[in-house]
């Protein structure tokens, strides 16, 4: 299952619960969908770690850029990427 498919899944449970969850909805949804955002970077960065070198060099990575970047942390995602993946979920505009 893919990231939007999962996300929709969870979108869809918490927007048919109850009323008072209901209220949190939206905000259920940001937290879910930065949750899943998050496991997918981390997912990124360890097949980035796996690539032989020779691919590394083709995008202009060496091997110890490539292994400090699969250890950054699972909060450590760059803003423009949330704005772009959770756009739809911020209040405020980062342009």
């Amino acid at each position: 299952m893919s990231i939007d498919q999962t996300e929709n899944v969870l979108i869809q449970s918490v927007e048919n619960a109850r009323s008072p969850i209901r209220r949190w909805s939206a905000s259920s949804r940001y937290w879910i969908s930065l949750q899943l955002l998050r496991w997918q970077v981390k997912k990124e960065r360890r097949a980035l770690a796996r690539l032989p070198d020779n691919l590394l060099a083709d995008m202009g990575i060496d091997r110890a850029e490539a292994l400090r970047e699969s250890r950054r942390s699972l909060t450590d995602i760059p803003a423009q990427r949330i704005h772009h993946q959770l756009g739809r979920y911020w209040l405020i505009d980062l342009d």
